[in-house]
């Protein structure tokens, strides 16, 4: 069968199907990391603050505000530089932590704002995230995952009427029952996987969160871990998601009319670019029994599909 350069690229032609998705997926994340880091701020409480300014004597201010300097102070970072150092000490204080017994001489271009630790609720917090997670990425990526499930089905129907020409067979049933049931168990699907980031994503804050704050950081570390996550899981399995959700929904709406015509047997069909993967690549031009072949995407990001085997319908 002979397909197109940009076909054999992106065979189901569903790259921007798949780029669309991605951006609402991530913008939801995205949304829920800035609510979940006010969320933990306004946990964490107000914080007492004294202004530094040039020269000061570190020590003696926090010495004059809490009488107990042992006690770890975390600052705002403001465009300073050190100094000087105390007692031999060649340490930067860039991480933000003032210890007993240090003197350090600042330039400050506008003074730090160093903060008091604050109490914070665990078990709170832990609420405030599920309550979130349901505002933030649950509720609106409903009708996203829904969208966006039945736009990549449609493309694969298309997509398989358009290959299915190419071995003599004409298909433009248009949608039915069997496209009914199959769009919404792809849909049920996606939003469990969207539900299942949200939940994973929530767990890994906590841990983080946990580790954190039994190591005594105070609100800026604190926010730079539940960023981190955010950032790290949240963002990375949306993107996966969005691909890989696309391409299962155009695979399955292309195996929907080649069944409703009969076909029995389907061909794998590997992106023939720099990006194939060991995985697929042996897989290429191998026919399958169309209910026997393997997963189509094989992994995630996969972009293979399968095409229709002339002669393979009864």
């Amino acid at each position: 069968m002979k397909l197109s350069r940009s076909t054999r690229r992106y065979p189901t032609q569903a790259r921007t199907l798949a780029n669309t998705y991605e951006r609402k997926l991530l913008k939801l994340i995205a949304g829920f990391g800035k609510a979940a880091a006010a969320a933990l701020e306004q946990g964490l409480g107000p914080a007492r603050s004294l202004e530094a300014g040039p020269g000061v004597d570190v020590e003696a201010l926090i010495w004059d505000a809490w009488g107990d300097p042992s006690r770890i102070v975390e600052y705002q970072p403001a465009g300073w530089r050190e100094l000087g150092y105390y007692d031999g000490y060649e340490e930067w204080v860039s991480e933000g932590r003032v210890w007993e017994d240090e003197y350090i001489a600042y330039d400050h271009p506008r003074p730090p704002r160093y903060l008091e630790p604050t109490s914070f609720q665990i078990a709170w917090f832990v609420q405030q995230l599920k309550v979130l997670a349901e505002r933030e990425i649950t509720a609106p990526g409903t009708r996203i995952t829904q969208q966006a499930t039945l736009a990549a089905f449609r493309q694969g129907t298309t997509f398989g009427e358009t290959v299915l020409v190419t071995v003599g067979i004409s298909s433009k049933l248009g949608e039915g029952p069997a496209d009914a049931r199959v769009i919404d168990a792809l849909q049920a699907r996606n939003l469990t996987t969207l539900e299942g980031i949200s939940s994973e994503l929530n767990k890994a804050i906590i841990r983080s969160l946990t580790d954190g704050l039994n190591a005594g950081e105070g609100v800026v570390k604190l926010r730079k871990r539940l960023m981190k996550e955010v950032e790290g899981i949240g963002l990375n399995r949306a993107r996966l998601m969005a691909h890989t959700e696309t391409m299962h929904a155009c695979n399955e709406g292309a195996k929907v009319r080649y069944r409703q015509v009969g076909i029995e047997q389907v061909q794998w069909l590997t992106a023939k670019d720099d990006r194939l993967c060991d995985r697929c690549a042996p897989l290429d031009g191998t026919v399958y029994d169309i209910d026997k072949a393997p997963p189509c995407p094989l992994h995630p990001m996969c972009r293979c599909t399968l095409l229709p085997v002339a002669g393979g319908a009864r």
